[in-house]
């Protein structure tokens, strides 16, 4: 049976959407550097949502607890039970600022800095792949391809 255009296309994503499991390539590389076995043990039952939540994280100065939904795309309710869990595994913890006691502010602790750091290097090492993937097209290409992206991602049904 020969796939359409938009059945070919919907296969790839779902097949680079499937590669984001528990046991994905991504998440062994980043066991294997993780160092020691707390960052390890700790980082094994992380996922793809929760890196993204200590990457914002740690980009941030000031993290305020209710912008955490707008920089992540997550919920609010998702938000609250990623940080109850993570300040039960001290990746991160909760504070206010002295001229503010009602804002509660997160930042990560010495375990979760651990744990952004090695993500970090994972990143840079993808982009790099990247780089080299989209070498032979043009900006145009690639600016098409990101709207195309784009534009299946706002499919609404």
């Amino acid at each position: 049976m020969k796939l359409t255009k938009a059945q070919n296309v919907m296969e790839n994503i779902n097949a680079l959407l499937a590669q984001d499991t528990d046991t994905d390539q991504e998440k062994d590389w980043l066991l294997d550097h993780a160092g020691d076995e707390e960052t390890k043990t700790t980082m094994h039952n992380l996922s793809t949502q929760d890196f993204r939540v200590i990457a914002v994280i740690e980009n941030s100065e000031k993290m305020h607890v209710k912008l955490l939904p707008k920089e992540t795309g997550l919920s609010q309710p998702t938000i609250s039970r990623t940080i109850t869990r993570f300040e039960k595994k001290d990746i991160l913890e909760k504070y206010h600022t002295a001229d503010n006691n009602k804002d509660i502010l997160v930042r990560l602790t010495p375990l979760g800095m651990k744990i952004a750091q090695v993500h970090q290097s994972l990143d840079e090492r993808i982009l790099q792949r990247v780089n080299g993937i989209l070498e032979p097209y043009s900006k145009l290409e690639i600016e098409h391809f990101n709207q195309m992206l784009k534009s299946i991602k706002e499919i609404k049904l």
